[in-house]
């Protein structure tokens, strides 16, 4: 059997005609950011961008404790919690990341999908790291203090846009039947270490 994106696919244009695929498909970065955040330099893998993301994450700390929690959790590249080891370390996990269906991002758990704009899977597993170490949770600072953002942007489309397509007509029929998407709405886009430019920014929307 064909999974489901690509059967609605060829059914809807067995119906109405092949259609003329797109050449650009846009995505949706989620994730949460300090306040005063712009994107203006883009979007960047997060083995390029450690250092500047220890340096938020101490900006948001006003304890020197936390502070130093913090930096000895960088030098010893998560020595205590696997999956922080893994994201600063594996350059498999740097992204960046986004989804093709807005709506997602708003209904990631019920979709089985990790809810960036809860918090970015990064400070989840620095905070797991530095739990581990000093039964310190650092977590609830972070959702208090950054604010989840939705950065939509534009990129070439590739060589699965029909695919792309089967997987907006699946979140149009769920949210026609169900009011919401479902498993099927999930498409993700993998930067795979290359940078979105700023001139692929259409907009960010601070949610």
């Amino acid at each position: 059997m064909p999974e489901f994106q690509q059967y609605l696919f060829e059914r809807v244009s067995l119906h109405f005609g092949n259609p003329q695929l797109p050449s650009e498909v846009c995505w949706f970065h989620g994730t949460r950011v300090p306040h005063g955040t712009t994107f203006r330099d883009g979007i960047f893998p997060l083995g390029q961008r450690l250092d500047s993301l220890k340096e938020a994450i101490l900006a948001t700390l006003d304890n020197d404790q936390h502070q130093e929690q913090v930096r000895q959790a960088f030098a010893r590249k998560g020595g205590c919690a696997h999956h922080f080891r893994e994201k600063i370390t594996n350059s498999m996990h740097w992204g960046p990341y986004a989804i093709l269906i807005r709506e997602l991002a708003f209904h990631a758990e019920s979709c089985s999908q990790h809810d960036y704009l809860a918090m970015p899977e990064i400070i989840e597993d620095l905070c797991e790291e530095i739990r581990n170490a000093c039964k310190l949770d650092l977590l609830p600072i972070f959702q208090e203090r950054w604010q989840p953002a939705l950065v939509k942007f534009v990129a070439v489309a590739d060589s699965l846009v029909e695919t792309y397509l089967g997987v907006a007509l699946c979140y149009l029929r769920s949210a026609l039947l169900e009011g919401a998407p479902d498993s099927n709405s999930a498409m993700c886009f993998d930067g795979e270490n290359t940078p979105v430019s700023p001139e692929q920014i259409i907009r960010v929307d601070f949610v």
